[in-house]
């Protein structure tokens, strides 16, 4: 769920039911106003590295994962 810290939700997802075979390393945080939406966003804008359809797990470098983090955050800042 969209609202933890990175370090939280990374191992509460490799201690949950979701087949994560290890545990995630978070190499990057960023705020938002609105996480559910900036989850969206960025699963859109990495959706050519998404392994499977139907999941959120995607086979990305950490820089192109910052990147696209990156982006959304200055593409939804108020000027």
């Amino acid at each position: 769920m969209p609202g933890h810290a990175a370090g939280v939700r990374a191992k509460q997802i490799y201690s949950g039911d979701t087949g994560v075979p290890l545990p995630f390393d978070v190499h990057f945080e960023c705020l938002f106003d609105d996480c559910v939406e900036a989850e969206a966003e960025v699963h859109d804008f990495l959706s050519a590295y998404r392994v499977n359809p139907n999941r959120e797990f995607f086979k990305v470098g950490a820089e192109e994962a910052t990147v696209a983090v990156l982006r959304v955050r200055a593409e939804n800042l108020d000027y």
